[in-house]
């Protein structure tokens, strides 16, 4: 046995023995070689390149929304503090250090401080500086790009001294990235929403349009080669798609100043103007109160303009608990309890997202219900008293316009001319036209948060003669802003439903269309001939009706004044009930030139204007006016040759409505 044992001991000592001189053969003949065939196998390096989001373009190829190229330097640290076996660092230590300072300005004992701090923290990715331009960074980049070239074909001492400092920098790069930039800052902010971290579209075009104006990124791999020579392959990133809007710059801008330069010296709680080609569905502009820097759109100043620091101090608060993960009860779905409810009420956009009831700038529609089924034939009169008696419920009139023809109920806006019109035709013909032209229904805007009007419509069974009487003039039942203007352009363009839109084209990135978006007819709401006598019935409203002030001298205008009685919510004895304080109100007035064939409409709401007296629609016919004359002159809308002087004069139509507004009284008799 121990025969054995020794001789299985010499058999075991004797293959060790074998192992290591095989081993140390292999490592001297050809250990370079196994090194290179792993290295060769690892990847060394992989690097993101980003991609560049779409820009914005508006009708004419102005810059609307576009991207800054930004730089981040990013610093080894445990590449720049490299040993020698002695201890001692290296020489790229001292030639990385100099050459930040020297050409990045930054401060060389700072720097020794901050890469010693991260030397484990951070050892191979300290992002040292964010957002840095161009500029900032391109000495360095050039300085760096000098350890490319060959010291061999430098023509000075000085320049080869230079080619081996930049060699002997390690452990720097920088790391390129796309920050969105609006040129015009607050400009046309509702429309065209911004940007957050990711590329994410939030609110507006950026955000409907998200996917379009995104791309993929690209990536860089470096690799090993048998010789141990770094080899690169990169994928390309592929930007993303622009949009070239229906929007007019100079139009925006135009109406922009309007709108300030009104809130600014009269305000009210929010102002808002839309102007679209009625016969496309293109909207050329669209703006309302309380817009906000697109560059800086969480800025706190714009929550102070319209909350006190009470209220903002229980949104930080109330956005804590949330971030939390604590439940807020909300009294209704539109309560602001948070930071985010609040920044948000100011960056929505509240001529799609808000409802409102459009008062009288409705009682063309109920018009063209009754002349589209030839219940009158604009040959009949009214006799208006002041007032109108339905079931058990007295509506006033705001004026006693006695006897009225049928062409001059919508120029005198007589609301007991249009629920005698309403009541004749009846609920089921009534509801059918509202359905006809698009009320109750999302328009399809290329726009997020279109509010959903469904609910805020009467239904045909539960309507009593009360509520078709009321409706008929415009109160009682909701609808948005661009609902209203929607269908107002079918029925002066001769019945033609477009569905509205902002884009009419994605471009590539190479520059070519990717997608041309024309106008899109979705339906036929009334016959030309109803749409020919609506015009003429509107400018008399203009000519000697409600609203003369709109008149420009050369054109002929038509168009329609609202003046809306709002409803506010009273607490009784523990309930909540709705009732027409008499003292709140939504203006508005909707305006078209040239009458002959329409090639602009304009929209203005004024809601609760900031005057002793709100209900007067002379107010919005104003602005509307200026807005036409500014946008007649950009757009080079030829001068009408019907024109006489009765169009530039004010008469007492006009003053009397500013006086005692249009829209109804109810009272139970």
């Amino acid at each position: 046995m121990r025969a054995k044992l020794k001789l299985i001991l010499v058999l075991i000592f004797f293959l060790f023995g074998i192992c290591i001189v095989r081993l140390i053969y292999w490592n001297v003949s050809k250990g370079h070689e196994f090194e290179k065939n792993v290295l060769v196998q690892q990847r060394h390096s992989s690097t993101e390149l980003p991609y560049e989001r779409g820009k914005i373009y508006d009708t004419n190829g102005k810059i609307l929304a576009t991207n800054e190229r930004l730089y981040t330097l990013v610093l080894e640290p445990a590449n720049i503090l490299l040993k020698n076996s002695d201890g001692t660092y290296r020489e790229n230590k001292s030639a990385t250090i100099n050459a930040l300072a020297t050409y990045m300005g930054i401060d060389s004992k700072q720097l020794t401080k901050d890469l010693r701090a991260n030397e484990e923290k951070n050892p191979y990715y300290l992002e040292y500086k964010k957002n840095l331009t161009y500029d900032d960074i391109s000495a360095m980049k050039q300085f760096m790009d000098k350890a490319s070239d060959k010291k061999s074909e430098a023509e000075s001492t000085e320049e080869k001294d230079l080619i081996k400092q930049a060699e002997l920098v390690t452990g720097v790069y920088f790391v390129e990235e796309f920050k969105r930039v609006y040129p015009n800052n607050s400009l046309a902010s509702h429309l065209l929403g911004f940007t957050s971290a990711g590329n994410e579209g939030q609110w507006g075009l950026e955000s409907y349009y998200n996917e379009e104006l995104n791309g993929v990124n690209g990536r860089t791999y470096a690799y090993l080669d048998e010789d141990l020579a770094m080899e690169t392959t990169t994928k390309e990133p592929v930007d993303g798609n622009s949009i070239v809007t229906t929007l007019n710059l100079d139009i925006q801008k135009a109406i922009e100043a309007r709108r300030e330069a009104f809130d600014t010296e009269t305000g009210s709680e929010m102002t808002s103007i839309t102007v679209m080609d009625p016969n496309t569905g293109e909207v050329l502009g669209m703006t309302s109160s309380n817009e906000y820097d697109l560059n800086n759109p969480t800025d706190e100043t714009l929550l102070s303009n319209l909350y006190s620091e009470e209220e903002i101090a229980t949104f930080k608060a109330n956005q804590e608990k949330v971030e939390a993960g604590e439940t807020l009860e909300r009294k209704n779905a539109g309560e602001i309890l948070t930071t985010i409810d609040a920044f948000s009420s100011i960056w929505k956009n509240s001529i799609i997202s808000d409802t409102f009831e459009p008062g009288s700038t409705f009682k063309p529609f109920t018009v063209a219900s009754v002349l589209e089924e030839d219940i009158y034939d604009g040959t009949e009169g009214f006799s208006c008293p002041g007032y109108l008696v339905v079931g058990n419920t007295k509506i006033a009139c705001s004026h006693t316009h006695g006897s009225i023809d049928f062409k001059d109920t919508i120029a005198q806006s007589c609301n007991v001319a249009l629920m005698t019109m309403g009541l004749t035709e009846g609920k089921e013909t009534f509801t059918k036209y509202q359905e006809i032209f698009g009320f109750g229904q999302k328009t399809g805007i290329d726009l997020p948060g279109e509010a959903n009007t469904t609910n805020l419509l009467y239904d045909v069974d539960k309507m009593e003669n009360v509520d078709l009487a009321t409706n008929s003039f415009g109160q009682n039942f909701n609808v948005t802003g661009i609902q209203m203007i929607s269908a107002f352009c079918s029925l002066i363009n001769g019945g033609n439903y477009y569905q509205p839109h902002l884009v009419k084209q994605i471009v590539g990135a190479d520059g070519n269309i990717v997608k041309n978006i024309s106008k899109t007819l979705m339906k036929t709401t009334i016959s030309k001939e109803t749409s020919d006598e609506l015009r003429t019935m509107m400018q008399e409203t203009v000519l000697s009706g409600t609203g003369t002030k709109a008149a420009i001298e050369g054109y002929t205008v038509g168009g329609k004044t609202g003046t809306a009685e709002k409803i506010t919510a009273v607490e009784k004895n523990g309930k909540t009930t709705y009732v027409r304080n008499k003292t709140d109100y939504l203006v508005s007035f909707i305006g078209f030139t040239p009458v002959e064939n329409p090639e602009l409409v304009i929209y203005v709401t004024i809601d609760e204007p900031h005057v002793d007296y709100q209900a007067n629609a002379g107010l919005a016919v104003a602005l509307e006016r200026q807005c036409m004359e500014d946008i007649i002159g950009i757009l080079d809308i030829k001068s009408s040759e019907e024109t006489t002087s009765e169009e530039t004069d004010t008469d007492e139509t006009e003053e009397s409505e500013s006086e005692g507004g249009e829209d109804a009284d109810i009272t139970e008799e």
